[in-house]
């Protein structure tokens, strides 16, 4: 009974070893395509703000006469243009509903700034890309304040969605068919196991004779045929010694 218990526990802890490599697998094929697409549209997004932020940087003349240049160029996008003076006050700001014109704006990143540091920072967040660009403006070799731009892209947020869902399902693909290979393998593996273990219980239990019919071509066979052959040896020797005890008597 112990012998035919581990012979079943054999295929378990197959399928187990290989349900578990499967899982890792899937794992791993969905990390490293999420971090890779992540970082490819981040660097498209981040890319599409510098050259927004650029053109509008070059065509501003003048803090007080930027709206309505501003407002023809954020038809490019989802985007929200801050404009602040050297002193850190803003005197422009493209969103109505947040318009924060006439206050102050001292983030550790503007006051970077305006020492001459260019900021640039691009996440996902809230079901959208969003570029930060925080860049100092000079005229003349002088500097007129800071410009901060905020780009929004959603359509990168549909495509990266898209994306990680066929890299999920490649993925589960490549992972369930050796899941599946193996669970046929141990099946298999499992009905031989059962069957050479069959007839070793039943040398055991002085049921000679009985073959185990096991007639593959792989060691599980040639160790069937073996114990089959023990098997009929034993009869053999077991019916001669009961003649002889038969007639001794």
């Amino acid at each position: 009974m112990r012998a035919s218990r581990k012979a079943r526990s054999i295929p378990r802890l197959m399928n187990s070893a290989f349900f578990a490599v499967t899982v890792l697998t899937v794992i791993l094929l969905n990390i490293y395509p999420r971090i890779y697409t992540k970082r490819l549209l981040c660097i498209a997004t981040e890319n599409s703000a510098k050259m927004f932020t650029d053109n509008v940087a070059e065509h501003i003349s003048d803090y007080y006469n930027a709206s309505g240049y501003v407002d023809t160029v954020l038809g490019q996008g989802s985007r929200r243009i801050i404009l602040t003076d050297p002193s850190g006050l803003i005197i422009f700001d493209s969103a109505k509903e947040y318009n924060r014109t006439g206050s102050y704006l001292l983030t550790k990143e503007i006051i970077r700034a305006l020492d001459g540091e260019e900021h640039l920072d691009t996440r996902l967040e809230h079901r959208r890309f969003t570029s930060e660009i925080i860049r100092p403006i000079y005229k003349n070799g002088e500097l007129y304040g800071v410009i901060t731009v905020l780009s929004y892209d959603f359509d990168a947020v549909d495509e990266y969605s898209r994306t990680c869902s066929v890299f999920f399902f490649i993925s589960l693909l490549i992972g369930l068919l050796p899941f599946v290979a193996a669970a046929i393998i141990s099946r298999d593996f499992s009905k031989k196991t059962a069957d050479v273990y069959r007839g070793i219980q039943n040398i055991q239990e002085r049921k000679y004779g009985q073959k185990i019919g096991l007639s593959s071509n792989d060691t599980f066979g040639q160790l069937a045929q073996g114990i089959d052959l023990a098997s009929m040896k034993l009869r053999e020797y077991d019916e001669t010694t009961r003649r002889f005890v038969s007639d001794a008597s």
